[in-house]
C-alpha cells in the first residue's frame, strides 16, 4: 500500500518591509511531496497586493518552488497581514498556509528613503546629504542639509549664497 501524499512546505512564513511607493521584491517559497504518491495541489491567496505562480503542481520526490509577487506601491504606510494557502484533496494534511506579513514604511516627502531612515522626512532629499550642521566647520549632524536653515557662510545673512556652500559641499567642490 502506496502511503497517502502529504505537502511539505517551507518556509512557513514570509516577511516583507517596504517604503511607501514602492513595490516589494518577489520572494520564494517551496512545495514538495512528504508523504507518498503524488501530491496535486492548488495555490491561492485572497489579498489584492499580491499573486502567486504557479497556481497547482504536481509532486512526486521533487521540490517546486512557488514564486510570490507583491504590488504593494498602492498601499498605505501600515502592516496588513494575510495568508497563501496550499491545498491538495488527496493529503493527509491538507490546507496547509504561509503566513505572509508586511511592513510598509511611511515615506511623507515621497523621496524614496522611509521616513523612519530619512534624515529629512518633510522636504525630499533622496542622496541624504549631511554636510554638517549650520557654519562652515561644523561637522555631520544627522540632518538632511535640505531641512538646515541658516547662515552657513557666517556673513550675518540667510542668502542663496549659503545654499550654494552646502551643495557645493555636498559635491566636495
Amino acid at each position: 500500500v502506496v502511503p497517502a501524499p502529504a505537502i511539505g512546505r517551507s518556509p512557513a512564513s514570509l516577511n516583507q518591509t517596504v517604503t511607501e511607493g514602492e513595490d516589494a521584491p518577489n520572494q520564494q517559497f517551496s512545495v514538495w511531496n512528504s508523504g507518498g504518491g503524488t501530491l496535486s495541489y492548488s495555490v491561492s491567496e485572497n489579498a489584492a497586493w499580491l499573486s502567486v505562480s504557479p497556481l497547482s503542481g504536481t509532486a512526486t520526490a521533487e521540490t517546486d518552488s512557488i514564486t510570490v509577487n507583491y504590488t504593494t506601491a498602492g498601499l498605505a504606510p501600515g502592516s496588513p497581514i494575510t495568508i497563501i494557502e496550499i491545498a491538495a484533496p488527496d493529503a493527509t494534511n491538507s490546507p496547509q498556509i504561509v503566513a505572509v506579513s508586511l511592513t510598509v514604511d511611511a515615506d511623507t516627502d515621497a523621496d524614496g528613503v522611509s521616513d523612519i531612515l530619512d534624515n529629512c522626512p518633510y522636504e525630499p532629499n533622496p542622496l541624504q546629504w549631511d554636510v554638517g550642521g549650520v557654519g562652515p566647520s561644523s561637522d555631520p549632524d544627522g540632518v538632511g542639509d535640505v531641512c538646515q536653515c541658516g547662515d552657513v557662510n557666517d556673513d550675518g545673512f540667510v542668502t542663496g549664497l549659503d545654499g550654494t556652500y552646502v551643495v557645493r559641499a555636498a559635491l566636495n567642490l
